[in-house]
């Protein structure tokens, strides 16, 4: 972290990836490399590297400590417990990180806990990055994150390079919604390293999700962006904290276009602007702003699902489908997921335009209740009566046979009604001995209007439809 700057580090990153992929190998990467890129990709959250590099470091420097301790971290992590016990017997005694792995590996009572803590603390004379790093993790998983922030001034001044202690402790409080110590730490970082843009951003932001503490947090902004006028997590911070301020959205879209010239693929940016815009009530503009960026990315399912989201199925084109082709079942998995929140919502048409996709390329088979239901509740009456008699009978439902009915009534299909009540009557007048209770509920509801049309149709009186509707009184879809 302090020899190489963020770029260099990120170009390291990306040379190794190259040789990972390649199979070349890493040949020419000597310890402290690996070490460097290990800790950067800790700090980016890139699994990938992580593990590649403990097992180049394995290949290529068996002996070496600090790549075993970070083994040994990882493999904890990763819910490997026996694997990092294993790992930490090779480490020497007088390793730090193999302490503290024993204290998260055997923690024992509260009380121990801070006392271990405690006589850790005082016999180290200087804590190195990922020592302090650990620190803080070991501390906050152990349920004592206050520890830290009241021994804050003794681990800063035993630390080697102070802007990795405030950085994690940032982290840790942010997660702790300790607003008070997020500032602290990002103001000592903003001293330490004053030309460091992410450090006023991160003050910024602290200040901006405070909300009452908006306009001093746009302040901290211009210095960030008066270091680098072309960061885009600066530009959308700014943005975000001049909606809080209910400035005029001409003047937050700008922001946001300046931060879109930079980084056109960044779907951040869209989905920001679109909620900006549906904020201030521009609904049509605010979909078009995703549309933009789905014209150019057609299988982000982020853009789709938002755009499903805020549209109540009012789409321009067919954005589902593209899923449906080749390997995409985790995406598919989520659409459907999505169908169901959005069923919970009341957002009908936009869950009915996944099953409808689905059906098409997929076909519902069982499930197709869902559809049909979907279909009545979106007045799409024609649609259901066409699509029922395409149904097998063994997956026709009484809900089904229910929106049927009531779709032939509403478009005034008698001639599909008479043809066909009579034999959906026999059918689900026949109770299952082994039929669920809530099954039964559901069956003799829709049995009752069943009923109601045939009397009515054998009486010759006209039937208020609306009336006797149970979709007008919020029946749950079974999805």
């Amino acid at each position: 972290m302090k020899e190489n700057p963020s770029d260099d580090r990120q170009q390291l990153l990306e040379q190794f990836v190259k040789e990972i992929s390649s199979g070349t190998g890493a040949v020419f990467y000597d310890e402290d490399d690996l070490i460097e890129l290990y800790d950067y990709a800790s700090d980016i959250g890139n699994d990938f590297v992580r593990f590649e590099v403990l097992m180049c470091g394995s290949r290529l420097y068996p002996s070496s400590v600090p790549l075993a301790e970070r083994k040994a971290f990882y493999l904890y992590r990763e819910g490997y417990l026996d694997a990092a016990a294993e790992a930490m017997k090779s480490l020497p005694e007088t390793s730090l990180l193999k302490k503290m792995l024993g204290i998260l590996l055997n923690p024992g009572k509260n009380e121990k806990i801070i006392t271990t803590l405690d006589r850790l603390l005082e016999d180290v004379s200087e804590f190195e990055d990922e020592e302090v790093i650990q620190l803080v993790h070991v501390a906050a998983s152990l349920g004592h994150y206050s520890w830290i922030t009241d021994n804050y001034s003794a681990i800063l001044s035993k630390c080697s390079y102070q802007q990795s202690f405030l950085f994690e402790l940032l982290n840790e409080a942010e997660s702790h919604d300790d607003f008070r110590t997020v500032v602290k730490a990002a103001e000592e970082l903003t001293l330490l390293e004053p030309f460091n843009e992410e450090f006023w951003i991160k003050l910024a932001e602290a200040h901006i999700n405070n909300i009452i503490e908006v306009e001093k947090g746009l302040s901290y902004l211009d210095y960030a962006l008066a270091i680098n006028p072309k960061s885009v997590p600066a530009l959308l911070l700014k943005a975000r904290g001049m909606y809080h301020l209910e400035k005029p959205v001409e003047e937050v879209i700008e922001v946001l276009e300046s931060a879109r010239m930079l980084e056109p693929d960044n779907f951040t940016i869209y989905h920001l602007m679109a909620w900006c815009l549906l904020g201030k009530g521009y609904n049509e503009e605010a979909v078009d702003a995703l549309y933009d960026y789905l014209d150019a990315h057609p299988d982000n399912l982020e853009a789709v699902e938002t755009i499903l989201g805020i549209s109540n199925g009012r789409i321009k084109r067919d954005i589902i489908s593209p899923f449906f082709t080749g390997d995409n079942s985790e995406k598919i998995d989520a659409l459907l997921e999505l169908a169901r929140e959005l069923i919970s919502d009341g957002e009908f048409k936009s869950a009915l335009l996944i099953l409808e996709s689905y059906d098409k390329h997929k076909a519902l088979g069982s499930d197709v209740a869902v559809l049909m239901e979907l279909l009545y509740r979106s007045a799409r009456y024609s649609d259901i009566v066409e699509k029922w008699q395409t149904i097998q009978s063994d997956f026709r439902t009484h809900i089904i046979d229910l929106v049927f009915v009531l779709s032939c009534v509403r478009i005034n299909r008698m001639d599909l009604l008479d043809a066909n009540l009579d034999s959906i009557l026999a059918k689900w007048g026949n109770q299952n001995p082994f039929e669920p209770y809530s099954d039964i509920t559901s069956r003799l509801g829709s049995l009752y209007i069943f009923t109601l049309l045939s009397q009515s149709r054998i009486d010759g009186i006209a039937i208020n439809i609306d009336e006797c509707d149970p979709f007008s009184q919020g029946l749950d879809l079974p999805l």
